[in-house]
């Protein structure tokens, strides 16, 4: 899997995520500190309804590929976030 670059504003610098992709063909549980692209039809939004039916549907593809991701680690967990 080619590493995920991103071009920094106005240097022509490229900088690597700090954390790899998970391979597809890799086995669950088989490599740790790493993320990955979910299947968008696994991704449920609301649907057009949703106020009054509570309904959610599968989102349609993604506008943008995934760039990266951020993870906090906390002791407490956070509130409206």
């Amino acid at each position: 899997i080619p590493p995920i670059f991103s071009e920094a504003e106005d240097s022509g610098i490229l900088i690597k995520s700090p954390l790899p992709l998970f391979s597809k063909s890799a086995k669950f549980g088989s490599h740790f500190n790493c993320w990955s692209v979910p299947d968008y039809d696994q991704f449920k939004v609301r649907g057009p309804n949703y106020l009054t039916d509570k309904i959610k549907i599968s989102s349609g593809e993604y506008l943008f590929p995934a760039r990266g991701m951020d993870l906090f680690l906390t002791d407490t967990c956070p509130e409206n976030v």
